[in-house]
């Protein structure tokens, strides 16, 4: 089953109110084809002499790099469309099998394969930001984030324009809700680092608040329930757990139930019920089973943390990534059609010995 088919479907054929009844985030499939980059400026500081390029010739090393979406005579790339992906397995291609550029991954379908019953995956190829970038200094030096000067925030004025797009021109309290999604999008929003030659991967998630599991049970379908699999093994079924898991056989699950459980406040893909016949997952009574923890870093532990190796003289490749964390709980598709900004500053943090 296509499920992006399925998604834009429901959100073109439903008009005013209809929108925000959709609230069943559907994080892994929600496709914010309106979702994009107003403006991207990546500067360096002026102390000693570190300069920026999206070429590697010492002849377009420059103090600042401004890209926006309209400007078609820029040569940094194009946001293109956005959806959200997910830095999970990242071992898998930054130890296990090092590659050459990121991978990011997403859900194909949410079947169940193989003995231990795990989610079918695959990587994602577009829906979200890439751009390869150099930093040059004539000095041997540390470069690192400016946690000063970072940002990224949305841009409420045009997120006021989406809002009428969808509910209509006359601004009502639905309005006001949607306008608060839209701005919220920020705090699902991850910028990341690759430093190929050092093998360091940077994920910064400035407005982190606690760790992000990646994995879990999800509504993928936005039925209202909490997807499931019929183990072939007892014909009863089970609730999905996807992302990634360790120790799958350590899931604990409660007796099959015979009442649907009670309805969340909110539904979202991360938030919805246990269905009727249907054996119900726990987390806290699965001892041993473990869910990987999101590696990020926030705006204050990125400028610590972060160390980009530079020689004298030596333009130094490094790839920037922007994206939408699919396993953040602020990751809803009621942010379709929201925009932001990104502020992106590099220093140098110190000189080698």
């Amino acid at each position: 089953m296509n499920f992006r088919k399925v998604i834009i479907t429901s959100l073109v054929g439903s008009i005013g109110i209809a929108v925000l009844s959709l609230s069943l985030s559907i994080a892994w499939f929600a496709t914010s084809e309106n979702l994009y980059l107003d403006t991207l400026e990546i500067k360096v500081s002026g102390e000693q002499q570190l300069l920026i390029s999206t070429s590697g010739e010492e002849d377009t090393f420059v103090e600042s790099l401004k890209y926006r979406i309209e400007d078609q005579d820029n040569d940094l790339n194009d946001a293109g469309l956005f959806q959200p992906v997910s830095s999970m397995f990242k071992s898998e291609w930054l130890e296990d099998d090092l590659k050459t550029e990121p991978e990011f991954y997403i859900y194909k379908n949410p079947e169940v394969t193989g003995v231990d019953n795990t989610p079918i995956h695959e990587q994602a190829e577009w829906g979200y930001y890439h751009q390869h970038l150099y930093l040059y200094c004539p000095n041997s030096v540390y470069a690192t984030i400016d946690s000063q000067s970072l940002a990224l925030n949305e841009i409420e004025s045009l997120n006021k324009v989406r809002c009428k797009e969808m509910l209509g021109s006359t601004w009502t309290e639905e309005h006001d809700k949607l306008l608060e999604e839209l701005n919220e999008m920020k705090n699902c929003m991850r910028i990341a680092l690759y430093d190929v030659s050092e093998n360091n991967f940077y994920i910064i998630d400035p407005y982190k608040n606690g760790d992000t599991l990646l994995g879990g049970r999800m509504d993928l379908l936005a039925r209202g329930y909490y997807d499931s699999y019929l183990d072939l093994n007892d014909m009863e079924k089970y609730e999905v757990i996807y992302g990634e898991v360790t120790n799958r056989d350590k899931a604990y699950y409660e007796p099959v139930r015979d009442t649907d459980s009670d309805e969340p406040e909110k539904y979202t893909s991360f938030a919805s019920r246990t269905e009727k016949g249907v054996h119900e997952f726990v987390l806290e009574k699965s001892e041993g089973l473990e869910i990987k923890k999101e590696d990020s870093l926030t705006l204050e532990e990125a400028e610590e943390n972060i160390l980009i190796s530079l020689e004298s003289g030596q333009p130094k490749e490094i790839e920037l990534l922007i994206y939408m964390e699919g396993w953040d709980l602020d990751c809803t598709n009621s942010h379709m059609g929201a925009n932001f900004n990104v502020d992106l500053q590099f220093k140098v943090s110190e000189q080698k010995q």
